[in-house]
């Protein structure tokens, strides 16, 4: 008697999921971009397996900002950080866009895990800043560190990780519009997250 399933596999960021008949049946989370790899489905079985109508939807990439919510950095992020990103094709998230009735910190881990890129703007001092950027580190995420200029010196932890300095000027904002592109250049070379969908798996 042949029993045919659904099969999704889908790949968001580092979370790796996968659904038979709609029902999530394993996840995981990996070190390593998942759209920077190339991605087999292999299948096992005692008897012959039939696949059919085999699928790839691609999603738009992810960008997770991580900043103070209050002036200037509103503005830079309205103007300067976020249409910058999505002229690379990614949909930008702040945790500030969240509106869910969650815990508010198990949305923003999941929004990380699920970002191809992360911006964070690490200035001034903030302990929910660091947190998340620690997090996007532990978990291998490409970052790109902003700080404006008038920043005395970095904590330690973060002080070997590259940063772009900025100041607070017109000029100052093309610059932070300017040199965070080669560092998305680099992150968007092989773009996207990707849902595998086999419609009909069927075994005899």
């Amino acid at each position: 008697m042949k029993t045919p399933l659904d099969i999704d596999v889908e790949v968001s960021g580092s979370n790796l999921s996968l659904l038979v008949d709609s029902v999530i049946v394993a996840s995981a989370q990996t070190p390593i971009q998942i759209s920077r790899v190339q991605l087999a489905l292999y299948l096992e079985g005692n008897s012959p397996i039939t696949i059919k109508d085999f699928a790839v939807a691609a999603e738009r990439p992810k960008a997770f900002i991580v900043m103070q919510f209050k002036e200037p950095y509103n503005t830079l992020y309205s103007e300067v950080i976020k249409p910058g990103c999505e002229s690379f094709g990614y949909e930008v998230v702040r945790a500030d866009d969240m509106y869910t009735a969650g815990l508010i910190i198990r949305e923003i881990t999941q929004s990380i895990q699920e970002a191809s890129v992360i911006v964070a703007d690490i200035t001034p001092e903030s302990p929910n800043v660091y947190y998340e950027v620690g997090y996007a580190h532990a978990l291998n995420k490409p970052t790109i560190l902003l700080s404006d200029r008038t920043q005395e010196r970095l904590p330690f932890d973060i002080s070997g990780f590259r940063t772009l300095f900025y100041e607070d000027s017109i000029g100052g904002k093309r610059k932070v519009e300017e040199a965070p592109r080669k560092h998305l250049q680099n992150v968007t070379a092989v773009p996207g997250a990707s849902s595998l969908s086999i419609a009909g798996l069927q075994t005899s």
